[in-house]
Parts: C-alpha cells; structure tokens; sequence
C-alpha cells in the first residue's frame, strides 16, 4: 500500500478519534484546574467546640430540623440544639426500642417530619413532631439481608432498598444481589418494583447503586472491567444521562468514581484519584473542569440542604507521628460561573477522620470527635458576586 495512503488513514483516524473526545468531554482546556488546595491561601471559619455530658461514644445523624443535630443518645431519639456556647438534649422518646442506642446506619434526611434508620431486618421511621415510630420489614427471604437504603422521593415515601443473599453457586459462595422500591408511605409497606442484579464473588460487593436522586438511580457494574456506569429510572428502566460518556471514558477519574449530583443545577462533582472533577451539562454541552487536593488517606462531599454549598472532607495520612490530618472545606454555588464553584473556605485543620454533617438554619457542619466532644462551623453569608 502507498506510504501516502497509509499517513493519510493514520491522520483521518486520528482527527476521527479527537473529534469524539471533545464530543464526549468537552475542549480539553476544560479539564483545566480550577482551584489547588496544596497552594491556596483560604479563608478560615472558626470552630465553635461543644462538650456533652457523657464518658462513652454516641452515634449522632442529621435532621431537617433548625440548628439541631440528631442522637440516639441514653437510648432515646433526642435533638441536641445549639443554644449560645452549650447544646441541649431534646429527648422525643426514651427506651421504645432496646437496641436504638446501638444503630449505626441511618437514612439521609428526606423530611423535615421524619428520621429513618436501619436495623438488623427492619427499618424504623420515627415521627420528629408528634413522637410515634412505625417499623418494616420487608425482607422476603430469611437469608435476605440489608446493604443501603436510598431515598427516592421523600415527599412520597419511596425508599430504595439494596439487599443481598449469601448462596452457593456452583460451590462457590456468591452474594446475590436485588433492588426493590418501596412505599413507606403505606400500612403495610407496599413493593414498587425489584430489579435483580445477579451474583458476585463476596469479594467485590457487586453491582450496587452509586448516587441517587430523586426517581434517578446511578449504578456501577463492579463486574465489568473496567467499571461501567449507568442510569436507571424510578422503574428500572435504562436512561440516558450526561455524567455517564464522561465516566465511563474518563479514565483519570479513577476505577471506581464517587460521586454527587446538585440536587437542582445540572452539575456534578466526582472524586478521582488526585482531583475533584466538576463535570458539567448546562445548554447540553458536557464541560470537565478538576480541583488538585493532596494525596489522601479518605474523603467524602456533600451538598447543603438548601443546595447553596459543597461540602469536602479531605483527610490525609501524617506519617510523621501515625496520626490522620486534614481539613473540611466548602466551597459556595454560584450559577454565574461555568463551573458553579466559588473560592474554597476552609474550616481549619482537623485532627479526627469522622464524618461531617449539614445542619440547616442556619447552614453549618458538625462533626463528632469521640466520645463527648461536638465541632461545629457555622458557614457565612457569602456574596456570590465576589467568589470567582
């Protein structure tokens, strides 16, 4: 074959295969960082330092409720309020449950009425204003048990359930995976819908759900190397989604992506290996834009309730004396800038891997350091106009 032809294939291939990479990831001068955390000079919020009248460690959770975090606390559901330089205990109902003290899973705030959590074999709904509790259980088998919760839609009470099954398949033991929908709303619990996931070697955990929203599911195939992504709608039904050619392409955003969804705004943030990635779809084009932290022992973000704010725990190993480091940062929402991200507030070094939570009006973070102390950030009012 002609030299000539050859070089001209390569090159159409080539041209071929950049054009559908800015297709699906937008200009590469997208993927630009935006903001470092290793170099930036940020602004601290003060640490406000709470002590609870207690000697062994508590389990605490966020609620819907003004200036107040959650606990279960001397085995009742009580309210801790934040009142000047103390916090009171609230206690709504004490000793209805013997084992509500020792619940460690509890479900993401979905109403300003009600907290959930889940128990080995049921879920408990306790009522925040009038004090009642109701228990499901809707596990069919008896080997079935629960792996996550997720709300779907708080306002109607649908809640999706993954749950696994130990079972020897071709003697090997594999865990059997399903998803089923349900309407807590109803005396009893009523199924919506299931959708098997099939089985997976114990090792790996299997398919399971990686972000929810409201009536959206996004799922990784932990089967499939590597990973795929995908998007199911409240029926089980395959979607399409803009998040999903970026992650399953975007190989820098890791093997296995952790991501949020703005529960309005049509942003998403995911952590990779080194970098917060901000992928964006606003008029339907796909933007990537990333955020450098340093190398890191653990790390988690969240939205604010209200959706004003990003939350990022970013805990780093200290070698020098065996101890974890690092810091929570937020970061304001700003609809006039590409990315949504305005400049990074830091709330101060911490010396404590424990996760941070939202607390609503007004709009803080409150962390737990075992066994009786409460940090707490109450987040500025912050002018939009000056964060870029």
């Amino acid at each position: 074959m002609n030299s000539k032809i050859i070089l001209f294939n390569i090159l159409f291939i080539l041209i071929i295969a950049l054009v559908l990479s800015k297709s699906l990831l937008g200009d590469s001068t997208d993927m630009r960082p935006i903001y470092s955390f290793k170099d930036l000079k940020m602004e601290i919020v003060p640490r406000q330092t709470y002590q609870l009248p207690v000697k062994q460690s508590i389990e605490i959770f966020p609620v819907l409720v003004d200036n107040a975090i959650g606990t279960t606390m001397d085995n009742a559901i009580s309210l801790l309020r934040f009142v000047d330089n103390q916090v009171e205990q609230e206690v709504l109902k004490k000793d209805f449950d013997p084992y509500i003290e020792g619940v460690k899973y509890f479900v993401k705030p979905f109403s300003k009425d009600y907290m959930g959590s889940l128990q080995s074999g049921r879920i408990l709904l306790f009522n925040l204003k009038d004090k009642t509790h109701r228990y499901f259980r809707p596990l069919i088998e008896p080997e079935e048990h629960f792996i996550e919760i997720d709300v779907l839609d708080g306002e109607k009470m649908k809640f999706l359930l993954n749950i696994g099954r130990y079972i020897n398949l071709d003697g090997k033991r594999v865990l059997d995976l399903v998803q089923r929908i349900y309407d807590l709303s109803a005396k009893p619990a009523i199924e919506l819908g299931a959708y098997p996931m099939g089985t997976y070697p114990v090792t790996n955990g299997g398919s399971r759900q990686e972000y929810i929203m409201k009536d959206l599911i996004f799922m990784v195939d932990v089967g499939t190397k590597p990973y795929q992504y995908y998007a199911l709608d409240s029926d089980f039904n395959r979607i399409q989604h803009p998040l999903l050619p970026v992650v399953n392409t975007h190989r820098d955003l890791g093997e296995e992506c952790l991501w949020e969804v703005h529960p309005t705004l049509p942003f998403a943030v995911v952590m990779g290996r080194s970098k917060l990635w901000v992928i964006t779809w606003r008029n339907v084009k796909t933007e990537v834009f990333s955020i450098i932290y340093r190398p890191r022992y653990s790390w988690g973000t969240s939205f604010s309730y209200d959706g004003k704010w990003l939350g990022i725990r970013d805990i780093y190993d200290d070698y020098s004396n065996s101890k974890f480091k690092g810091q929570y940062v937020v970061m304001p929402i700003d609809e006039n800038l590409p990315h949504y991200l305005g400049n990074p507030i830091s709330l101060g070094e911490i010396d404590s891997e424990e996760e941070f939570y939202w607390t609503v009006n007004p709009t803080s973070i409150v962390s737990y350091s075992k066994p009786n102390l409460i940090f707490r950030w109450v987040i500025p009012t912050i002018d939009t106009q000056k964060t870029h």
